[in-house]
């Protein structure tokens, strides 16, 4: 017996049909080695003819070999199919499953690196994933927050309750949901957390897990209540310079005022009641402000139409018989013009002319000019004041309009009254600035200009 008919007795020669097919199934992951034995069986047909009682023996066991030989070949093929189609599964799942690590691991890498604190909670409330800013904002580990709602371990003890109350209302409720939070620290530290929470549902349209996403808001909530306590405290010294220094002055006015009406005095003691009375005079004229700057700031704006020429005739009667001064105001309309503003808009040129008075001596001649102007595109009524005054330097123009200017401007056109006007203007869409009344010339006086956009129904 040759070694050829050794091994194919080994291998088959003993098996029945059904075995050997049997056989095969077993070694569909190894489709190469079934061609092997197919080529094996092949040559051993060649054999035939030798007489050889051997395969005389095989071919009563098995039938015929040609529709066996057959049978393996398409066997063989079907298993070639079945393996090229489970490799090119093999191949889909791999490339699906590398897609779905380089997602997982860029979500990963997306939440551990972004400012806000992310955590993950299930419909019992225990967190189930956190990310890296809320372990070094807060001290906390995953493994530190399992197994217990979120609520026991990481809520300040008075907040608790109600934590857990509203967790349970909101996580059937409508999302995303907006809140503010306190968070307890591992070192003890409490942090107020702006929070916006979504939700994953199932299957079932039921929420499976809840997405927080917050921001640690506790330095802004710090400064907003230092911020609220020291308007509280401005308010109170407002009320108190408001109210009971303008009481003192109105009873220093009242008694100067009846000194200069009753007594006796040459030019020299009037004088001296005089100055003293324009004092007090400039201290109600500084608190009328403040008050008007706080209730412009307080009670926000409701503007209305208003007549600029018309309110104009207001001031400057206002200005028209100044003690002791030769005051000449001119007006000059061009053309009507209505404006969008309130009642404190008279302040903003009672302000200028004010200033213009004030921070100079002798005869002051003031014209004031109105006009209706496009400038591009839109129109603006423009009003023009000007003085012969001792005018602004130019290195000065630029700071009148602060509230904190430096001490050189204290004699020229400077002060809250022109701080409210560069207020006042602006809260009105308008501009306002300060030029020479002649170009290149600032000793000639000072020429201030006020855009406020006219009405469109002009």
């Amino acid at each position: 017996m040759t070694d050829l008919e050794s091994g194919f007795r080994k291998n088959y020669a003993d098996m029945s049909r059904e075995e050997l097919l049997k056989e095969l199934e077993a070694q569909r992951d190894n489709v190469f080695k079934l061609k092997e034995d197919v080529a094996r069986y092949e040559r051993y047909i060649k054999y035939k003819g030798s007489g050889d009682a051997v395969f005389e023996n095989l071919e009563t066991r098995l039938g015929l070999v040609e529709p066996l030989k057959m049978e393996l070949r398409q066997h063989g093929e079907e298993l070639q199919v079945q393996t090229d189609d489970i490799r090119a599964n093999d191949l889909r799942s791999q490339q699906a499953y590398n897609v779905l690590k380089w997602e997982r691991d860029f979500s990963d890498a997306i939440m551990n690196i972004i400012g806000s604190l992310i955590v993950v909670y299930d419909r019992e409330g225990q967190i189930v994933l956190i990310n890296k800013s809320f372990t070094d904002k807060t001290g906390y580990t995953i493994d530190k927050l399992r197994g217990k709602p979120f609520w026991d371990i990481i809520i300040p003890s008075e907040y608790r309750k109600r934590v857990a109350d509203g967790f349970v209302r909101y996580r059937d409720g409508q999302f995303p949901i907006e809140l503010e939070t306190r968070l307890l620290t591992t070192d003890g530290r409490r942090l107020v957390i702006s929070t916006c929470n979504t939700a994953l549902f199932d299957d079932s349209g039921k929420v499976k897990f809840i997405i927080g996403a917050g921001v640690d808001i506790t330095e802004r909530k710090q400064i907003e209540a230092e911020l609220k306590d020291a308007k509280n405290q401005a308010e109170m010294y407002l009320d108190l310079m408001c109210h009971d220094i303008s009481n003192m002055d109105q009873v220093a006015k009242g008694f100067l005022e009846m000194a200069l009406d009753t007594l006796e005095l040459d030019e020299a003691e009037r004088e001296l009641i005089s100055k003293p009375l324009e004092a007090l005079e400039a201290s109600t004229a500084l608190i009328n402000n403040v008050r008007r700057l706080s209730n412009d700031k307080e009670n926000g704006f409701r503007l209305h139409t208003i007549d600029l020429g018309h309110e104009l005739d207001g001031v400057i009667t206002k200005f028209s018989n100044v003690p002791n001064r030769n005051i000449i105001i001119n007006k000059k309309i061009f053309s009507n013009c209505n404006i969008l503003a309130n009642g404190l808009l008279a302040d903003v040129f009672s302000n200028i002319i004010g200033n213009a008075i004030k921070h100079s001596t002798g005869p002051l001649i003031i014209n004031v000019y109105v006009e209706r102007t496009l400038v591009d595109g839109e129109y603006y009524c423009q009003t023009i004041i000007d003085d012969n005054g001792p005018g602004i330097p130019d290195e000065h123009k630029d700071g009148i309009f602060t509230r904190f200017h430096d001490g050189a401007l204290r004699n020229s056109h400077s002060g809250l009254g022109l701080y409210l006007v560069k207020t006042l203007v602006t809260d009105f869409h308008g501009r306002v600035w300060v030029e020479d009344r002649v170009p290149g010339d600032h000793t000639k006086g000072a020429k201030f200009v006020v855009m406020l956009p006219a009405t469109k129904t002009e």
